[in-house]
C-alpha cells in the first residue's frame, strides 16, 4: 500500500494569511467589476479593451512584486541571495498588450 501524502494546508486545517488575502482580493475585484460595469458604455473598442486588460495585468504584477519585496524584508535571509536577470510573464504580456492597445486606440480600431 502506498503512503498517503497530505497537503500541508489540509494537515493544519487552515489557510495561510497570504491565501486568505488573495481570496479576499478576488472577491473585492469581482464586486468592483460589477459596480463599475454599470458606468461603462455598452460598446467598447478592441483597443480600449486590450489597453485596460493589459493595464490590470501589469497592476496585478506590480502589487505582487511589492508584496514579495515587503515580505522578504521582514525575514532575515538565511542564505546569500541569488541574482538573476529575468522578466516575468505578466510584465511581458502586459507591456505588449499596452503597446498594441495604445496603437489600436490611436488608429481608432
Amino acid at each position: 500500500m502506498l503512503p498517503q501524502i497530505e497537503h500541508p494546508a489540509e494537515a493544519s486545517g487552515i489557510m495561510s494569511v497570504t491565501e486568505k488575502i488573495e481570496l479576499g482580493l478576488i472577491a473585492a475585484v469581482t464586486v468592483s467589476f460589477f459596480l463599475v460595469a454599470g458606468v461603462m458604455p455598452e460598446r467598447i473598442s478592441v483597443g480600449n479593451l486590450l489597453l485596460g486588460a493589459a493595464s490590470v495585468v501589469l497592476l496585478q504584477s506590480l502589487l505582487r512584486d511589492l508584496w514579495l519585496l515587503a515580505k522578504g524584508r521582514r525575514k532575515p535571509p538565511t542564505h546569500p541571495p541569488r541574482v538573476g536577470q529575468c522578466m516575468c510573464v505578466e510584465s511581458t504580456v502586459g507591456i505588449t498588450g499596452v503597446a498594441v492597445g495604445l496603437i489600436l486606440v490611436l488608429c481608432r480600431v
